[in-house]
């Protein structure tokens, strides 16, 4: 695969990444406004427990790019070491 092609994968797999972290990092903030409410209705596990989900799905589309990147940083050790 070329480094053009691997960057343009890269570059869409960090995308849908941060697109995870964005929705999480959304849904934290909801719950931290609401913080009180969540506590006097006896939320608290539910909203740990969807926010843990939301962590784990990051987590897991997190996979591609980190595998992506690793590949990278390899082909450019190799062309260096080549040199």
């Amino acid at each position: 695969m070329s480094t053009a092609r691997l960057s343009a994968k890269t570059s869409a797999l960090q995308r849908l990444w941060m697109q995870k972290v964005q929705i999480r990092l959304d849904a934290v903030c909801g719950a931290l406004a609401d913080m009180k409410a969540i506590k006097l209705l006896g939320l608290s596990k539910t909203v740990l427990c969807t926010v843990t989900g939301l962590r784990e799905v990051e987590v897991n589309a997190s996979q591609g790019y980190r595998v992506l990147l690793m590949w990278s940083l390899f082909i450019g050790i190799c062309r260096a070491a080549k040199h």
